[in-house]
């Protein structure tokens, strides 16, 4: 594609620069038209986000307390923040979040597809009228925590199709306005933020007046991603309930104070006489109030594979078990 071909491109609506993009690939490389590789322009946007290396924002969100992520984006950053940190996620709508064998597992809602679901990645004007049709129950999910929850909204530009048509729905449906969350923005723009006054406080990290010119440059964008940083490290910070998080973990023991390693110290026997008993009994794990316990040890810094935690008042198993009960009083 010449440089003038590029030029009036970019004039276009980024969903019909997708669409031009895709009937030229497909044009030019009729070997993505097998049956392995359907979606040509997925497929290169699949091998060009598919990285081992994720940024520190990520880290730092996946640490937040809250145990749901929505995302519009179709790369596994997140995914691989958690698994460094030691932490399960499960990825919505391609795994079960029921059959999680965690119970302080997260869960990642793609609203947009994944990178490895080529198929079901959104980029055109068309993948767009027929998000409808195929993702409404994402929507509700969606829905339920605008409504049930305070959203956090970082690297979102607030100007996504779907989400108007989502945040439109809740709004009618609510009997009073109320804020549906916070977003994070890298340059103040006035008029975003009369847009979404009612609904959605803005937390700009640089103001009109510190930038260069009328435009923001790369410079500018710089520190503001910096600055977003910063306020993330400190969110993660202040949304402890408490500083005991790193009791247990051990990339902290020369830290602790001579009461804090004794604690830790018991805490860990106690932990593994538990897991003595359970390879012996098998009944640990199965009375109610040890997921009240397990909860707190995760909180204190345990890892999972320690806990080999498992789900002990599943609403599921509860309902099977007491209609195997009441077939065998009938």
């Amino acid at each position: 594609m010449s440089e003038k071909d590029l030029s009036q491109l970019k004039k276009l609506n980024y969903l019909d620069q997708a669409c031009i993009l895709e009937n030229r690939l497909k044009a030019q490389h009729e070997k993505f038209a097998t049956k392995e590789t359907k979606e040509p322009l997925a497929e290169v946007v699949r091998k060009k986000l598919d990285t081992p290396y994720y940024a520190p924002q990520h880290a730092m969100l996946q640490a937040l307390p809250g145990k749901e992520i929505i995302t519009t984006n179709y790369d596994t950053l997140i995914e691989k923040a958690c698994a460094s940190a030691g932490k399960s996620v499960t990825v919505l709508p391609y795994q079960d979040y029921r059959e999680s064998k965690s119970i302080s597992s997260k869960w990642l809602l793609k609203l947009h597809g994944c990178i490895f679901q080529p198929e079901d990645i959104v980029l055109t004007r068309e993948d767009y009228i027929r998000y409808h049709e195929r993702r409404q129950a994402l929507a509700g999910i969606v829905q339920a925590q605008m409504i049930t929850r305070h959203m956090l909204f970082v690297g979102f530009s607030l100007s996504d199709n779907n989400f108007f048509n989502i945040a439109s729905t809740v709004k009618k449906a609510l009997a009073s306005p109320k804020y549906f969350g916070t977003s994070i923005q890298l340059i103040r723009n006035p008029f975003l933020e009369e847009l979404w006054q009612e609904d959605i406080r803005m937390i700009n990290m640089l103001d009109e007046t510190e930038i260069s010119g009328n435009d923001a440059t790369a410079q500018d964008f710089a520190r503001a991603g910096r600055r977003v940083e910063i306020f993330l490290d400190y969110l993660v910070g202040e949304s402890l309930e408490s500083a005991t998080h790193h009791l247990l973990d051990p990339a902290f023991h020369v830290f602790q104070s001579p009461g804090e390693a004794l604690l830790a110290k018991l805490l860990r026997d106690l932990i593994n006489q538990i897991r003595e008993e359970e390879s012996k009994t098998g009944k640990i794990r199965k009375v109610p109030a040890w997921g009240m316990l397990e909860k707190l040890l995760l909180e204190l810094g345990a890892k999972e594979e320690d806990l080999r935690s498992v789900k002990p008042r599943d609403l599921e198993r509860v309902v099977q078990k007491t209609l195997s009960f009441r077939d065998s009083r009938s």
